[in-house]
């Protein structure tokens, strides 16, 4: 039941992040500036994570924040590339499910 609630957070959290960051921030064919802002706020979406109490992170802040710089803008190109979120949407659904399935191991209560 532990990965059924994983997968579930991993969907819910890749599509909607993606529809807000790369769908509805971004216009159909958005400019550079429109794009890094983009970028740059989903970043920061994710520096909220570094005062989450009582979870332990791997890679702390380089992993978090690099991982959000890196794959955001992975996403970001993938939205530009296909002129939809859809892609990025699945992706990110993806890495979520790996790093959501991490978390749970490392902080799940152990009884």
């Amino acid at each position: 039941w532990v990965f059924a609630v994983v997968a579930i957070a991993a969907l819910l959290n890749g599509t909607l992040e993606e529809l807000f960051w790369r769908g509805a921030l971004l216009a159909k064919s958005p400019n550079r500036e429109d794009a890094l802002l983009s970028l740059g706020l989903f970043v920061l979406w994710h520096v909220a994570l570094l005062f989450a109490a009582g979870i332990v992170l791997t890679g702390a802040v380089l992993g978090l924040i690099g991982g959000a710089l890196g794959l955001g803008a992975l996403f970001l190109l993938m939205r530009l590339w296909s002129g939809t979120a859809g892609v990025a949407a699945l992706t990110h659904v993806g890495t979520s499910l790996f790093a959501f399935t991490e978390l749970a191991a490392r902080n799940w209560p152990q009884t």
